[in-house]
């Protein structure tokens, strides 16, 4: 009996350190997924707003500057497409990963292109929150956008905006933090609400729970 009691309590001491170990593995690459999705944001934030300060993007001649950018970028999967607006949020320019020109649509209610009209300076981007997709081969998708105020010769004439499809973006970032079949993967939006996760249809009460735990923490 003696022997039993030590063989148990032996187990449960090394079960518990197992999940110790595994606990503190998956907080170091949720920290290191984190990271990584911060430097996407920067690296493409960068790369919009100098775009946006090029000659034929100020000029309005932007269309062959955008299918570059496209170009280089259409690989990935999480892009899905660049657009100009005039500066009444008119899309007049789009490129995307489907060579499709959707333009007409305005954009004006987007909180990025009244950033953009209103608050921004040259070289300044913006990352906006999770949205629906009105336009292009991203419609009715959710995506974030990065956005960058045009100006020509100190007056602003519109505003460039790369679309980033939010599926995608989180199935690449975050798939490496499944390190097990228990593992849950969650994207919360400022309000804890659940924007994303890898459980099951069936779990959806579980992920509403995590995102009550979330607020109240």
């Amino acid at each position: 009996m003696l022997g039993v009691a030590f063989y148990l309590v032996l187990g449960q001491g090394a079960q518990e350190s197992v999940t110790q170990q595994l606990l503190s593995q998956q907080q170091i690459i949720a920290r290191a997924e984190k990271s990584n999705i911060i430097t996407f944001f920067e690296r493409l934030g960068d790369g919009v707003a100098t775009l946006a300060q090029t000659t034929s993007v100020e000029r309005g001649d932007a269309l062959e500057d955008m299918d570059t950018f496209m170009e280089q970028r259409k690989d990935t999967g999480i892009i899905g497409g660049v657009i100009l607006t005039d500066k009444n949020g008119i899309v007049r320019f789009n490129s995307n990963v489907l060579g499709t020109r959707d333009v007409g649509d305005s954009l004006a209610d987007r909180n990025f292109f009244a950033w953009a009209k209103n608050e921004a300076k040259k070289g300044e981007y913006y990352i906006s929150r999770p949205l629906v997709s009105r336009i292009g081969v991203t419609k009715d998708q959710t995506i974030i956008v990065v956005a960058s105020p045009v100006y020509r010769k100190g007056v602003f004439t519109g505003v460039l905006g790369v679309s980033v499809k939010l599926q995608p973006l989180v199935e690449r970032f975050f798939g490496l933090m499944k390190i097990s079949d228990q593992t849950k993967v969650y994207l919360l939006d400022e309000n804890g609400d659940v924007m994303y996760s890898n459980a099951d249809e069936g779990e959806a009460l579980s992920d509403q729970a995590f995102s009550d735990r979330i607020k109240n923490a």
